[in-house]
């Protein structure tokens, strides 16, 4: 399971808004990628690779405990 909060700490402390991830996600809406954060929607392997490269994680770390 994705640690949640990790990715909602990264997101602010990068300045960055749920749109702005969404965007660089490939995401139409800022909904995509909000829906990932509050884990409404699960994540596949492009989107986990995604999440890794914008925040600086590993995939151990975006997997860890939450």
């Amino acid at each position: 399971m994705i640690n949640l909060g990790l990715l909602r700490d990264r997101r602010r402390k990068r300045g960055l808004t749920v749109r702005e991830v969404s965007h660089a996600m490939g995401f139409s809406s800022a909904t995509g990628y909000h829906r990932i954060e509050t884990g409404r929607a699960k994540v596949n392997v492009v989107q986990l690779k995604e999440l890794a490269r914008i925040f600086n994680l590993t995939w151990e770390e975006l997997l860890g405990d939450a």
